[in-house]
């Protein structure tokens, strides 16, 4: 390799220093929002709301927008305020179809991520983001009783299911299509016995599995089912009885007598026959996963180098990982004059959220590992080009080596302030229409139920630290 002239040593010198400088200085996600969470986790929804919409102006256009706008989203919600928790959610959903809009042109944005990392390019949202988004939308337009605003969110749940499936496809063998276009033997580094045993005892416990099944999610599929069963269209409540029998091949457990129940009444509806008097508890509980990272050297392996000195100082990765929160409600009892009841879980966002991440990570290491493989071979060239030169060369090692140093960082921004679990419960709703409702660590609630045949109670609990969980009700018929 020729020697590199001296204005060119000078030139990459300022290109590294500069982009040190983003990299190196930017707070991480978590950072901008642990104060946010945990007060939301201890049930202070209204001090919530301010601290996230303070938050969100300053994250206007900024990479961190479409995350800022999911959590602002959940957290209004959470403190009643539904016109501007759909605002917020309606803005991250149209940033979500302009990111997938534009999937296919990608070159600038990876170029810049394989020269910094994936935490430096806009946050694109996960396939559970997109789903997530309508259902609340959805529930928020039935408590302000917009009822055709409430379908046509019910209808984006179904298409965001689709659309994440085809989204998601083919991106695992792109990624490693790019790979090998650029140069770089991933399969070789994917056998390092060292990363070997880092995928073994980070991401053991995740999940296993693949295709469309990944972004189902029961609870999505159970607010479409309670939307569609109760509407006044036939068309809607055979849609209605079709996803009641959908639920039953997603769930399994001692919930499964809840979908019978609802199973049996969407068979009796779809014949014309009156809805029974119900009434239906939604409970999310808990708060999801947050992302963290490990990190790791590896041997990045460049096709067109052989073994000997590469003059690179420094190679290391970021990996994300999965971190549960603990804290969560493990069964609402509901009393009552004609019996007692608890809710069960119907879904998971740690197991939704765990599959869709495992899903992703051969993506996610592939990237990483060309981010990695390309710093090194820019050092390489950079030490390679001074090494007659002992001044430059020291000066362009130490410059890469804090370069490579400060861009090693994962990608930690998930929605933080969804549920860990989804629970339901349901039963004939009794006649003094009066419930008790006992939780794990707040004090009981009284309810009475508004007039109604078909009432729904929806509760936040956020964690054990909750002693005033969120508790509204709306009448679906």
């Amino acid at each position: 390799m020729p020697k590199m002239p001296p204005a060119a040593i000078h030139r990459w010198v300022l290109y590294i220093l500069l982009a040190m400088i983003p990299a190196g200085g930017c707070t991480n996600y978590n950072q901008k929002v642990d104060h946010l969470v945990d007060t939301y986790r201890q049930g202070r929804f209204e001090e919530a709301a301010a601290e996230i919409v303070e938050i969100s102006k300053d994250e206007e256009a900024s990479k961190d927008e479409l995350v800022i706008l999911l959590e602002q989203g959940a957290v209004l919600r959470a403190a009643n305020r539904l016109a501007e928790s759909n605002a917020a959610l309606e803005r991250a959903y149209q940033i979500c179809k302009t990111f997938d809009e534009k999937a296919k042109i990608r070159l600038s944005k990876e170029a810049y991520a394989a020269l910094v990392n994936q935490a430096s390019t806009p946050y694109e949202g996960y396939g559970y983001d997109r789903i997530m988004i309508c259902v609340y939308k959805a529930l928020n337009y039935l408590e302000l009783g917009s009822v055709d605003d409430a379908r046509i969110e019910v209808n984006r749940v179904r298409e965001a299911q689709q659309d994440c499936a085809e989204r998601y496809a083919d991106k695992i063998d792109n990624d490693r299509a790019a790979a090998r276009d650029q140069g770089y033997d991933v399969d070789r580094t994917m056998q390092d016995p060292k990363l070997q045993q880092m995928l073994s005892s980070n991401y053991a416990d995740l999940p296993d599995l693949r295709g469309e099944a990944v972004y189902l999610n029961p609870y999505a599929e159970y607010v479409q089912m309670l939307f569609h069963l109760y509407a006044e269209d036939r068309l809607s409540r055979e849609n209605g009885r079709v996803a009641a029998r959908n639920l039953r091949g997603m769930v399994d457990g001692p919930v499964r007598r809840y979908l019978d129940a609802d199973l049996v009444q969407a068979e009796q509806i779809a014949r014309s026959q009156a809805a029974e008097p119900t009434t239906y508890i939604l409970l999310e509980t808990g708060v999801a996963p947050r992302r963290d990272q490990i990190r790791i050297d590896l041997p990045i392996f460049l096709l067109n180098l052989g073994r000997h000195d590469t003059f690179v100082d420094y190679i290391g990765v970021a990996f994300p990982t999965l971190k549960t929160q603990g804290g969560y409600d493990s069964g609402l009892r509901i009393h009552t004059s004609a019996g007692n009841f608890a809710t069960l879980p119907v879904a998971d966002m740690d197991r939704i959220i765990g599959q869709e991440f495992k899903n992703e990570l051969p993506g996610v290491i592939t990237r990483t590992i060309i981010s990695a493989a390309l710093k090194a071979g820019i050092s390489y060239a950079l030490a390679r080009g001074t090494k007659d030169n002992d001044t430059a060369n020291a000066l362009v090692r130490i410059g890469s080596l804090i370069y490579q140093a400060a861009t090693n960082e994962a990608d930690r921004r998930t929605w933080r302030t969804l549920p860990r679990q989804m629970q339901i419960a349901r039963f004939a709703t009794p006649r003094d229409r009066n419930l008790l409702l006992e939780f794990d660590g707040a004090p009981p609630r009284n309810i009475s139920l508004a007039p109604g045949t078909i009432n729904v109670i929806w509760i936040r609990q956020t964690g054990p630290q909750c002693v005033t969980p969120a508790v509204r009700q709306l009448v679906l018929k």
